[in-house]
Parts: structure tokens; C-alpha cells; sequence
């Protein structure tokens, strides 16, 4: 490190040795901040601490990094490498349509830079931008087909027309080029595993981890290996290792999650997805990752109810003075209750404030037009709701806000004979009375049989939440009509 230091000392603008230095730096003990002071006052010693942070915790604080690079931007517009860092920064985030934008200002500025071009290819394969993807390949063949970069850029153009023999021989024609080339590694086992070369894939994995054991790529993909082995086991390992590197990465959780739930780990799988929530900004995959976190909530609290009724029957077969507590599988399954019903509450709210979203963007028109209208659009909250995967939770939402218990059925259970999808009678007597928000719990409820009625899978169908709806309505309009005229 001492003669590093000497030789940026006396030519600050040699970035071999700034690249030497990070080399030999120890992250973790906070080396940088000790030798800072020693190093040359040049704008050089910006780029190593930028480039120096990227490298070592680029997954661990991506926006703390990205706003480096913004700032050198501000001093250096011009400058392709800030580009690419920035390009590479968003790749890892996910964030990919601002990666594509990064990269090509770059490549704007210079045509011919090798730096990020595999990441490039990623990102417009994950994108599904094959056109584009296309001419990149064409393109920089044409000057670089003898680089591992470019290599790596024609492979994917092969893997994205699934033509797995040529991208894997274009991906072992990059290591032979550059054996160090991690993206190389990395696409090779990505290639192998799609084709269910799970030894091979693994051994790719493998090699790019020595590389770098910094990047959470392979490590993701080792996971991804042994789960296609069924070892579920190492899966949940690799993947817990590919979240300590990059906690910020919402593909990681998913498939740690994925994996609890195959190993029937409920309460695992629960917390993994939460993670994965405050990663995922799309509103479709926020809404389907909050059903699975329903599942997983109602698995657990029946595996304890199912584990209350066994200890019950070993109670009354050992019959040697144990009594089992009548109450034990309601005393059991209430822990999870309150976090089903926030679950649906929260998914629920989600849904109603997009819906409520897309009303606002129609300034002309009548309520019943603007619903008309969004569901003329396939809007996908509001139109497009999926009311059998969703109609329980926003009634049971419905009955909250209005004050009632949760487990509240204003429908009586209808003669044996009666068919269930007769209308339900109109007026009811209910003993319950509502006691909270029933003006919020009635647009809850003229939303979700709004829907119903515009949905072909429900037709004219009357399954019991619709009924519930239907009658629940009913009961709140006059307390709703009724708290007017009292205000009024």
C-alpha cells in the first residue's frame, strides 16, 4: 500500500495504481477513511472513492452510491466512465429502464467503450427489448468480436432466441478471452440452469464467487441451482448469502420466501416476503405477493389449530387425568389473527387508493361514468379487479371500518332448498349494530359490487360474499342517510 501511495504522490492521474490501491484496501475495518488524508488533493481521488464505495457496497447502499455519481456528474457532464458507473448502479437496483437511459448517454459519448456493455445486453434482455438488443450485438461486433465484453453482448443476443448452443459457446468464448470476466461466469450459469445443466451451472457459479464473493449474482444462482434439485435446504443458504450481500434486491426475497414456502417454514416465508415488499414498487406484484402472504398466515394458524385437535386426542387416549382445554384451538389460532385481518386491510387499501387514483385522472363525468369508464379501460384495479380473489378481503375490510366483528354474517343461512344464487332478501334484522366508519365501509362495499356486476367470472353468480355484500349495503345506507341529515 506505502509504495501505491508514493506513486499517486508524484502521478495522481495514473488510474492503474489508484485500481492497485483499492485492490489491498480492507473494507470492512474502514481503511479508506484512515488513508484518506495521504492521498494526492486531485479530482482523481473523487472517481477511486466513488469507484472504491461501488465496488464494495454498491448493493448494500445503492442510493448512497448513486448519489456520488450524480454529484461527479454535475462537475464531470461529459464523462462516459460516470455514465456507465451510474448505468451500473441502477442495473443493480432493478431499476432498468434507467439503467437502458444511463447507458446509452454513455455510449453516446463513447461509441466504442468496452466497460458495462454485458450489463447493457442484461437489462435489454430482462426488458424484453430484442430489436434493440439485436443491434447492439451487430453493432459492436463489428469493431470488438474479439473481446470478452462483446462476447458476452452476443451471447445474450443468442440466449434471448433461445438458441442455448450458440450462447454458450459465445459465453466460453469471453472466459477464454477474458478469464476474469465475471459477467461471463455469471450468463454461462445462467444458460446452463435454463437448460437444466444444474452440475455445470453450479461450477459457473462457483468460479465467478472466487472472482468476486462481493457480487450477490452468484450466489442467487446457487440458490437457484439447489432448488432445482429439490434441496431446498442449501437453496434457503445460497439465498440468505445472496441477502446479506444485496438487502436491497426485492428478487432475492422473493425466492428465499418461494423456498420457506416449499419447506413449509410459514412464518419464514411471511417475514421474507415483507422484505421483498419494501423492495417492489409494481402495484401487481405488491397485490400477489400480499395474497401469498395470506396463505402463508392462514397455513400457519391451521397447522395450530390442526396441533391443538392432536394434543386433544392424545389428551383423551392417554385419559390419565389430563384435561384438554375446550377453547384451545380458538386460544391457538388467535395470534394470527390480527395480522390476517391487518394483511387484508392493508391489500385491500392499496387497491381502493388506486382505484380511487384512476377516478381522479377523469375530471368530466358523473361518479357512475368515471367507473364505467375505468372499466371500459381495463384498468387494473378498478376494471379489471379480480373480485373472486379479492371480494372476501374487501368485505371483511368493509365490515371493520364499519365497526363489526370481522366474523359478522348479515346473511342467515338460507333453507336447504333455496338456491344460493337467489337474490338475497332486502331486509334484514341484524343484531349487530355499526359503530365506525360507515361511510368509508359503503364505498368499500358499492366498490367491490360494482366490480362484481362488470366482472364476466361472477356473472350472475351470488357466492356468499357477494350476498354479505349485497345485504351489508343495504343495512348501512339508512345510518349512512341518517348521519347526514343529523350534520345537515
Amino acid at each position: 500500500m506505502d509504495c501505491f501511495i508514493r506513486s499517486l504522490l508524484l502521478f495522481p492521474y495514473n488510474w492503474t495504481a489508484w485500481l492497485e490501491l483499492n485492490g489491498v484496501i480492507e473494507t470492512s475495518t474502514g481503511e479508506l477513511e484512515v488513508i484518506l488524508p495521504l492521498l494526492p488533493e486531485s479530482f482523481m481521488r473523487l472517481f477511486f472513492v466513488e469507484y472504491h464505495y461501488r465496488q464494495a457496497e454498491a448493493s448494500k447502499e445503492p442510493e448512497r452510491n448513486a448519489l456520488r455519481v450524480e454529484r461527479l456528474l454535475e462537475i464531470f457532464p461529459s464523462n462516459a466512465g460516470l455514465w456507465i458507473s451510474l448505468a451500473v448502479g441502477r442495473y443493480m437496483q432493478q431499476e432498468f429502464d434507467l439503467s437502458i437511459e444511463a447507458f446509452q448517454q454513455a455510449f453516446d459519448l463513447d461509441p466504442f467503450r468496452l466497460e458495462g456493455l454485458a450489463d447493457y445486453s442484461n437489462a435489454l434482455f430482462l426488458l424484453d427489448k430484442g430489436d434493440q438488443l439485436a443491434h447492439l450485438a451487430h453493432t459492436t461486433s463489428e469493431w470488438g468480436a474479439e473481446t470478452a465484453e462483446v462476447c458476452c453482448v452476443v451471447g445474450n443476443h443468442f440466449y434471448y432466441q433461445s438458441d442455448h448452443t450458440r450462447a454458450i459457446e459465445a459465453f466460453k468464448r469471453a472466459i477464454r478471452l477474458d478469464p476474469t470476466c465475471i459477467a461471463a461466469w455469471i450468463l454461462l450459469g445462467h444458460t446452463f440452469l435454463e437448460i437444466k445443466n444444474s452440475g455445470a451451472a453450479g461450477e459457473m457459479y462457483r468460479r465467478a464467487i472466487d472472482l468476486n464473493p462481493r457480487d450477490y449474482r452468484p450466489w442467487h444462482g446457487l440458490g437457484k441451482v439447489y432448488e432445482l434439485l429439490d434441496s431446498h435446504t442449501f437453496a434457503t443458504h445460497y439465498y440468505l448469502k445472496a441477502a446479506g450481500i444485496a438487502p436491497f434486491t426485492g428478487t432475492i426475497w422473493q425466492s428465499l420466501a418461494m423456498t420457506y414456502g416449499k419447506l413449509n417454514r410459514h412464518r419464514e416465508a411471511v417475514s421474507a416476503y415483507r422484505r421483498y415488499l419494501s423492495c417492489e414498487q409494481d402495484l401487481g406484484a405488491q397485490l400477489a405477493t400480499m395474497k401469498d402472504i395470506l396463505l402463508h398466515l392462514q397455513a400457519l394458524k391451521d397447522s395450530r389449530i390442526g396441533s391443538c385437535h392432536t394434543a386433544e386426542q392424545e389428551a383423551e387416549d392417554i385419559d390419565a387425568g389430563l384435561t384438554a382445554d375446550s377453547d384451545c384451538a380458538s386460544r391457538r389460532a388467535a395470534g394470527d389473527e390480527p395480522d390476517i385481518l391487518a394483511w387484508h386491510q392493508r391489500a385491500v387499501r392499496l387497491l381502493f387508493h388506486e382505484h380511487q387514483r384512476s377516478l381522479a385522472q377523469d375530471d368530466n363525468g358523473l361518479e357512475e361514468e368515471r367507473l364505467d369508464a375505468s372499466a371500459s379501460q381495463g384498468q387494473a384495479d378498478v376494471g379489471n379487479l379480480d373480485v373472486q380473489t379479492w371480494g372476501e378481503s374487501i368485505l371483511l375490510t368493509a365490515k371493520v371500518e364499519a365497526g363489526l366483528d370481522a366474523h359478522f354474517d348479515p346473511v342467515p343461512q338460507p333453507p336447504t332448498d333455496e338456491s344460493d344464487s337467489s337474490y338475497p332478501p332486502r331486509r334484514m334484522q341484524v343484531q349487530a349494530q355499526p359503530t365506525g366508519n360507515v361511510d368509508l365501509s359503503l364505498r368499500y362495499l358499492e366498490w367491490l359490487l360494482s366490480a362484481a356486476d362488470r366482472s364476466p367470472e361472477v356473472g350472475n353468480d351470488w357466492p356468499a360474499w357477494r350476498r354479505q355484500a349485497a345485504v351489508l349495503r343495504d343495512r348501512l345506507m339508512p345510518l349512512a342517510r341518517a348521519g347526514d341529515g343529523s350534520e345537515s
